[in-house]
């Protein structure tokens, strides 16, 4: 009664002695009823955690203990957990390494790491390959590999958490020679996992012999009918610029197919100059009963880019919202600035624009809005459309102020219009003023 009376003012102390005494004396649900209603108020500490995390056991509320467990790599409380002596089992140690992950911490799933092979569940299979998943989504490559060749045990999840790991980097050479290894090895069968990450590598490689060899290999170990591998497969052919293997495959799966697969093929035909294709392919969608989400499209409305079909790209633009419901992103609207931009037409995409996108910049996945207007910069750039440039940099001056890849644009259309006096204005800012330098940005990879 005292604690709820106190409703302002309570401390960190007071939340812990209510959670204590609830945890200690099996109230197990109100502790976790009072743990949620804390997290409004306060930060939790070790004492905290100490007290929450057997009564989510108790009760076995998986979503709770994941969220708590999130709390600890983000608090930095894992040692202070150990030293309240809350010892976690093996299963706590996979969820605390999907945390980390998840959050980047490496230094966390360094320390818990150190944990593990002091208690022996390094030697647990799982664990290790969690942790081993843990160092790639912290970008520590290295360390995974160290971690996989140390392991005398593995699994095929293990060859598949290392392959997805180069794939996801960008290192296709070590894609290829893992998946060499593994079947020289002759121990694990490659399963649709493992396909899908090579093939990967083949798609993105140009590497026209790749997409046939690997399909071979599909129908040898039976993957043929796992429709990931042979969504794969079409994008691999598509992508290799053998289109007419990818529609046949796409014919072959017949009522098996799903929304990934006609995305893949829409992809593929728009790649391949086959706009009109791309089209027709999306009316049999329809036809068929397909519903199509935002991937689809992104490739529908790139297909009609590189096409030439304005009027199509801007139909398909508005059924997108008003029909389907799918509310524009950051690359539905740069397709639709390099359609209007490879036909000099940017004022109309200007206009779309204006009309389309919100006046702030913190709605829902619009949340890039700068980014937009920076593609219409940077087409405006391409095109010299000076005009159109400054009214594009007035609306990043509102929602980017500080990027300063966005001034170094608009000083680069001002020279490319011979406006050197402008020019050189924006480049003192760059240099004078307090700008964030953010990754550039391209239009060429839609």
């Amino acid at each position: 009664i005292i604690f709820e009376e106190e409703l302002h003012g309570r401390s960190l102390v007071s939340w812990n002695s209510l959670l204590t005494g609830y945890s200690q004396n099996g109230c197990d649900l109100e502790a976790v009823f009072l743990f949620q209603r804390m997290l409004r108020d306060v930060n939790p500490d070790s004492i905290t955690i100490a007290n929450v995390i057997p009564a989510c056991a108790r009760l076995a509320d998986l979503q709770m203990i994941q969220l708590v467990h999130s709390i600890i790599i983000k608090k930095d409380l894992f040692v202070d957990m150990l030293r309240f002596q809350v010892f976690p089992d093996a299963i706590t140690m996979l969820m605390l390494f999907q945390s980390c992950g998840e959050l980047g911490s490496v230094k966390q799933g360094t320390i818990i790491h150190g944990y593990c092979c002091s208690k022996g569940f390094d030697s647990h299979l799982t664990v290790g390959n969690a942790m081993m998943d843990m160092y790639i989504r912290c970008g520590c490559m290295k360390s995974s590999l160290l971690l996989f060749k140390s392991m005398s045990c593995k699994n095929i999840v293990t060859w598949n958490t290392m392959l997805s790991g180069y794939v996801k980097s960008g290192h296709s050479a070590m894609v290829l020679d893992l998946f060499h290894h593994l079947q020289c090895e002759n121990q694990h069968r490659p399963d649709p996992v493992t396909m899908i990450s090579v093939i990967q590598v083949y798609a993105s490689n140009s590497a026209k012999y790749g997409a046939p060899m690997m399909h071979g290999l599909t129908l040898k170990l039976g993957h043929n009918s796992e429709i990931n591998v042979c969504n794969s497969l079409i994008d691999a052919y598509a992508k290799n610029g053998l289109i007419d293997i990818a529609w046949s495959m796409f014919e072959q799966m017949g009522r098996s197919k799903d929304t990934s697969s006609w995305n893949v093929m829409l992809a593929g035909f728009g790649m391949n100059g086959h706009g009109e294709k791309s089209c027709s392919l999306f009316s049999m969608m329809e036809e068929e009963g397909y519903e199509p989400n935002s991937i689809t499209f992104i490739s529908l409305l790139s297909s009609c880019s590189h096409s030439g079909l304005i009027d199509e790209g801007c139909e398909y633009f508005k059924l997108m919202v008003t029909k389907y419901n799918v509310e524009p992103c950051l690359e539905h609207w740069t397709c639709i600035i390099d359609m209007f931009g490879r036909v000099g037409r940017l004022e109309e995409a200007y206009c779309l624009m204006k009309s389309g996108l919100p006046e702030r910049d913190d709605i829902g996945n619009l949340s890039d809005c700068a980014a937009i207007w920076g593609a219409l910069l940077s087409a405006c750039r391409v095109h010299v459309n000076v005009e159109l440039g400054e009214l594009a940099s007035q609306q990043l001056s509102r929602l980017a102020p500080h990027n300063s890849g966005y001034y170094t644009l608009l000083s680069n259309l001002y020279a490319s219009g011979r406006r050197w006096e402008e020019a050189e204005t924006m480049r003192r800012v760059f240099e004078d003023g307090k700008l964030i330098k953010e990754p550039g940005f391209s239009m060429a990879k839609l």
